[in-house]
């Protein structure tokens, strides 16, 4: 059969390739491992053969670097580097062999490139066509200089044909190549899918739903998913002049509310400015009228006190005259009783001053008796001059010996109670288990000398002696306690710390500092063998064995006289020059807990008897204060009450009774006629007298009170006039502008309202309005300022301008524009809407075509017996989207296809409008997936059995992949794909390529003899790349090597007859 096929390739800096490849009319296999090049190779026929810059990526799942640029530069995806970073000149050429016409051609591109960016951007292309040309012609000079691919062919043939565009190009090559030029395009997509076909997943054949649809079918138009991006753009737009058309109604609304609420405020600040001002005028006339009202008051009051001082006059008059009278009969008894008043006032005068005489001597006899009577001095019951001053003697010795008998006595209590207090401290000592020291001194040298021992960092404790004794044997203890006696309270201290001692201990008198021998004697029962020392103290061992190793502890006095240095429980001792009594009987015990108890309970029986003696002491000290008082006491009575006549009584009695007798005479001549007439006219006369001073004195009470009160409202006129000048000056300074105003207001209260009370509830209430008003403002102001960035809020005169500036331009906005703006938005959604539909639909039908052509031609082309049919509906899942899509814009697309006419339902219209809804609303994900028709629709493939006598039964390819295996499921897969292909073929003479990378990977060998021979059968020369090593089912075979270390490729050549079963030729090259 006379055809065309691609004979060779060559590659010029393409990745690490410098060579040319041939190519079998039939079948050509690369094989290699992973990484080796084949796909390069793929990638670089076709580049030229489609014009797919879209590299195939199914050997390599990270394809992120593949493109021109990577390819020209050599791109080391491994090692991450680029092997030719320069400017670089790149071709790939391919020559095609007319069998028919013995006729040789070259389709190629030439790239270049100034530099290595990471993008094709910086790769030019140049297309090129060589007709009646081989690749001998031009690889010289290619592989050479690579020069200007317009100077090799103007060398070579005049048949040349040079182009930049792209479109230009690839007509002119199919033309060249007897495809059709019109399906260049069609032809790189569906070549791209053969290359791109992945007919295996997770291990296991994809179903034929999935191979079909990424496989067979055409990808949609990019149109739909631009439309909903439209749909998305406009949907924001209308959104957004929405917001734009609410936003300045919220502001005209906004600014008028504004507006309305401070004209609310600016009224009823005005309302209170007058009230305030009315408030102000409301005290004026009550002062006015104060002033009325005091006026009217003082003219009556003056009235009123003229007539009082008259009548008072008038009773002073009449009192004058009965005074006289009075005087008058006063003179007249006088004279009837003149020779008894000399006398009578002789006896009177006498007797005042006996009595005064006899209540001093009453009060001396009183205090001299109760002292006796208390203290027993022995009152004689009678006094004189003499017993007087002799009883003050006695007085003044008694006194004396009380008050010094009373210090004593005190000087005795403060020394008990500071005896008391030592008691205390040595009782809360003893409750420590501490013993008090007698000498304070011996302490206060032991904390001096801790304090020096802590400064200078030593970790040594200085303690007395008495501290390390923890027991003593009861039956020696006061013998040998006495026997130490002043040593107890020495001060051990470390021997490197005794110089730091002596120099303490100057200031510290009656101490004592431990020094310490190590050599002494030593006698059997001596009286350390009865101590003992806490915790077996070194420094207090050695001193206290120093002191009582060498005392014998002696029983008797043979014993004691027999020892060199002996101690009797006593307190007898002897020394080497004398016998001692020590008393040991008396000596306070201080060391061991024994000693602690001892002196605890001897001091609390102390404490007791001290108790009771403070008790006495301040009974007897009181009790003589208290005589020494009591006997001051007399001695100031009879001091203060001197006695000048010790008879006065008598003398009293005797006056007395010579006054009663005289009385008696001057009462006789009291009884007559003419003295009692006298009498009772004086009587009548100091009545009527005492009555007219009552009235007189009641005149002038009214006149003194009625002038008081018209004092006050003389002051409350002054007052009243005075405040109303300081009224009117404040008022005209606060209200001077609207006075006219306030006092026209004024004027219109009603007046039963005119009081304060009223007028401070209208305040109160048009206040409260106020405040609500600016309330309402300021949250007003502040929910404006957060949509209004640069609005500035204000209550002033200034604020309202603005404001009321602002209001103006919003309201003399021309919405028209925006709202017109808003309905051709509304308008172009619409028709989006409509153009997205037409789209998906147009790409639904022309699915449809694709699989009814497709049908077609596998109908003519049988495979094994069997023919293969692709049915396409639509899915359970949005394909109910499509239906209505169908619907309602069939009969606006496609009114032939169907025939007949389509109306679209409410339902319809619903289910669009959905979905119109889900892509607007939806991510970039959800969205894509509604514009890929493929989503609408399901896809099954059917193999029908072709048997003599007709059409056998129909049986469905396998659903899951569990019963067929990968092969012989992927069979009717290759088979579809490469009748796809024939679609962009004019005739079998044309080029029929057909590329597969990665191929038969679930198939055996019979399965893909199979296949290779149906390739042959219908005419379609074949390019493919694996790694299984099927050498024996093609007739040529490029094996690739890759040192993986240099990057090194090299092919091997092997060419095999198919008929003879043998290899008929072999060749070996390094291609980089």
């Amino acid at each position: 059969m006379n055809k065309t096929y691609l004979r060779r390739v060559l590659l010029r800096n393409w990745t690490n390739f410098n060579t040319i490849l041939d190519f079998s009319d039939a079948t050509t296999l690369l094989q290699g491992e992973n990484g080796s090049g084949k796909s390069t190779v793929i990638d670089a026929v076709n580049l030229v053969l489609s014009g797919s810059k879209r590299f195939n990526d199914a050997s390599n799942k990270n394809n992120g670097e593949r493109n021109i640029a990577s390819a020209i530069h050599n791109y080391d995806r491994q090692n991450d580097r680029i092997l030719r970073p320069g400017p670089v000149t790149a071709y790939v050429i391919l020559e095609f062999y007319d069998e028919k016409n013995d006729h040789y051609f070259l389709n190629g591109i030439q790239m270049t490139s100034s530099g290595y960016s990471g993008t094709v951007n910086n790769v030019n292309e140049l297309y090129f066509a060589a007709d009646g040309m081989k690749l001998e012609d031009v690889k010289d000079d290619i592989f050479s200089s690579v020069p200007e691919m317009q100077d090799i062919l103007k060398k070579k043939s005049s048949k040349i044909r040079i182009m930049r565009k792209k479109d230009e190009a690839f007509k002119y090559f199919f033309k060249n190549r007897r495809m059709k030029e019109t399906q260049w395009m069609k032809y790189e997509k569906k070549n791209s899918r053969v290359l791109k076909a992945k007919l295996d997943h997770n291990g296991k054949t994809i179903l034929p739903n999935e191979f079909v649809k990424q496989c067979v079918l055409p990808d949609g138009t990019e149109k739909a998913k631009e439309n909903i991006e439209s749909f998305k753009q406009q949907k924001q737009l209308l959104s957004d002049i929405e917001k734009i058309l609410t936003k300045q109604d919220a502001q005209r609304k906004s600014l008028s509310r504004m507006l309305s609420l401070m004209d609310t405020i600016n009224e009823n600040e005005s309302k209170v400015f007058c009230l305030e001002g009315s408030q102000m005028l409301l005290g004026i006339d009550a002062e006015n009228k104060e002033i009325l009202r005091s006026e009217t008051e003082s003219q009556k009051l003056e009235l009123e006190i003229g007539q009082a001082r008259i009548e008072a006059e008038r009773y002073g008059k009449q009192r004058k005259e009965a005074n006289e009278r009075k005087d008058a009969l006063t003179i007249a008894l006088a004279k009837k009783t003149s020779p008894y008043k000399d006398e009578l006032a002789r006896y009177d005068g006498s007797i005042n001053l006996l009595e005064k005489e006899d209540e001093n001597y009453d009060c001396v006899l009183h205090a001299i008796k109760a002292a006796d009577e208390r203290y027993g001095y022995g009152f004689k019951n009678n006094l004189s001059a003499e017993y007087v001053a002799e009883y003050m003697e006695v007085l003044d010795k008694k006194s004396r010996y009380q008050r010094e008998r009373a210090m004593k006595k005190r000087d005795e209590l403060i020394a008990m109670e500071a005896h008391m207090k030592e008691l205390v401290k040595d009782l809360d000592s003893l409750k420590k288990g501490i013993v008090r020291p007698e000498n304070p001194s011996a302490v206060s040298l032991k904390e001096a000398m801790n304090k020096k021992l802590e400064e200078i960092g030593s970790h040594s404790t200085a303690h007395l002696v008495y501290e390390m004794i923890e027991f003593i044997d009861p039956d020696w203890q006061r013998a040998i306690e006495s026997f130490l006696g002043k040593r107890r309270y020495a001060l051990l201290v470390e021997d490197h710390y005794v110089l730091d001692a002596l120099r303490l201990y100057k200031s510290y008198k009656n101490t004592m500092i431990a020094r310490i021998r190590d050599t002494y004697p030593e006698v059997a029962g001596n009286a350390a063998s009865v101590v003992k020392i806490k915790d077996d103290d070194p420094l207090a061992c050695r001193y206290l064995n120093s002191l009582l190793k060498g005392v014998k502890l002696c029983e008797t006095e043979e014993e004691l006289k027999s020892a060199k240095s002996g101690l009797m429980k006593d307190g007898r001792t002897s020394s080497a020059t004398a016998y001692e009594n020590r008393e040991a009987g008396n000596v306070r015990l201080v060391c061991g807990q024994d000693a602690i108890r001892e002196e605890k309970q001897r001091k609390e029986e102390e404490r007791e008897s001290l108790l009771r003696e403070i008790s006495d002491a301040k009974k007897d000290v009181s009790y003589a204060d208290s005589r020494a008082d009591d006997l001051e006491n007399l001695k100031n009575i009879l001091i203060r009450n001197p006695i000048a006549n010790y008879q006065v009584k008598d003398d009293l009695d005797d006056l007395r009774e010579q006054r009663r007798i005289l009385i008696k005479k001057i009462e006789e001549d009291k009884d007559s006629f003419e003295y009692q007439k006298l009498i009772d006219e004086l009587d009548d006369v100091k009545l009527l007298i005492e009555s007219l001073e009552k009235k007189e004195k009641s005149e002038n009470d009214k006149v003194s009170a009625k002038s008081e009160r018209l004092r006050m409202e003389n002051g409350i006129f002054e007052k009243c006039t005075a405040k109303i000048e300081a009224l009117m000056k404040r008022f005209r300074e606060d209200f001077g502008e609207k006075e006219a105003e306030i006092k026209d207001f004024y004027i219109s209260i009603d007046s039963s309202d005119k009081n304060k009370e009223h007028i401070e509830e209208l305040i109160r209430k048009t206040n409260k309005t106020i405040d609500a008003a600016r309330g309402k403002l300021e949250r007003e102001q502040n929910d404006y300022q957060v949509e209004n960035r640069t609005f500035t809020k204000g209550y002033d005169e200034a604020a309202y301008k603005r404001i009321s500036e602002s209001y103006d331009q919003v309201k003399n906005i021309d919405i028209a524009d925006t709202t017109k703006k808003l309905e051709e938005t509304k308008v172009q959604l619409l028709h989006s809407k409509d153009s997205f539909f037409h789209s998906l639909y147009k790409d639904y039908l022309t699915a449809m075509d694709t699989i009814k052509e497709l049908n077609m031609k596998l109908k003519r082309v049988p495979f094994c017996g069997d023919t293969i049919e692709i049915k396409m509906d639509k899915n359970a899942d949005i394909g109910r989207y499509m239906t209505a899509i169908e619907n309602r814009y069939g009969d606006e697309i496609d009114y032939d296809r169907i025939g007949f006419p389509r109306e679209a339902t409410d339902t319809d219209e619903q289910a669009l409008q959905a979905l119109f809804e889900k892509m607007i609303h939806s991510g970039r994900e959800e969205s894509d997936r509604y514009g890929n028709y493929k989503n609408y629709i399901k896809t099954e493939v059917y193999l029908r059995r072709v048997v003599e006598k007709g059409i056998g039964p129909v049986r469905l390819l396998e659903k899951d992949n569990q019963s067929n295996s990968g092969g012989q499921e992927q069979m009717p897969y290759y088979i579809i794909l490469a009748i796809s292909l024939l679609t962009s073929f004019e005739s079998n003479e044309g080029v029929r390529i057909m590329l597969l990378d990665e191929c038969f990977s679930k198939m055996d060998k019979n399965r893909m003899q199979l296949v290779l021979k149906f390739f042959k059968e219908i005419n379609m020369q074949v390019i493919l790349s694996t790694c299984r090593p099927i050498y024996d089912l093609v007739e040529l075979t490029h094996v690739f090597n890759r040192d993986k270390k240099t990057t090194k490729i090299q092919i091997v050549s092997t060419k095999y007859d198919m008929e003879k079963g043998i290899t008929v030729g072999y060749g070996k090259e390094e291609v980089a």
